[in-house]
């Protein structure tokens, strides 16, 4: 495999010199997730010393954003940016419907910031509502999210109170059934 060289002015070092391309395979942490195996670029200069890319600086933070969402199965800002292009919406519009903040928003869609658990299920649902009916308006997206989110836990409410309505049935039997043993054994006695 040849080596790319190129030459780069090295505003730290205050020259321009010719640096040699490499990919190194590192371990890398976004958020909660640090065993991120990625294929970082890197150019080494004579003295053996690796630099990011001076003319792509964040291209390294990128390629961690891509993996952690790969791994998490995260839409992607190109996605993202399309189903807002499909709604034929502007950020701010898209923002609004998803009641997230136009900042996020912006940050997200031009890979400067990976988005929440939270977020990437809003973007799902809009994706999904788009999918199924060509549409995203009439609903503010945030509300199906809430409502769907009460749902399950109304679901999971109703499971533990049951729970605990045959909890305390074993426990008045457990009761009777003590009493019973007492009153039995305290005759015998």
């Amino acid at each position: 495999m040849k080596m790319m060289k190129k030459e780069f002015y090295n505003p730290e070092k205050e020259i321009t010199e010719e640096y040699t391309e490499k990919w190194i395979i590192e371990k890398s942490r976004v958020k909660e997730v640090n065993d991120l195996l990625v294929t970082h670029h890197y150019w080494m200069d004579s003295d053996g010393e690796l630099w990011g890319d001076f003319d792509n600086p964040m291209e390294n933070v990128k390629l961690d954003f891509d993996a952690y969402r790969e791994r998490n199965d995260f839409m992607k800002p190109e996605e993202i940016k399309k189903l807002q292009n499909d709604l034929k919406l502007n950020v701010r519009e898209f923002a609004g419907e998803l009641g997230l903040g136009y900042a996020n928003l912006n940050q997200i869609e031009n890979n400067q910031r990976v988005q929440t658990k939270y977020q990437d299920r809003l973007f799902k649902l809009a994706r999904d509502k788009y999918d199924t009916t060509g549409d995203l308006f009439g609903k503010n997206l945030s509300n199906d999210f809430t409502e769907l989110i009460n749902k399950e836990l109304a679901q999971k409410s109703e499971f533990s109170d049951s729970l605990i309505d045959e909890s305390e049935k074993y426990k008045e039997n457990t009761n009777k059934f003590s009493l019973y043993n007492y009153v039995t054994l305290g005759d015998a006695a």
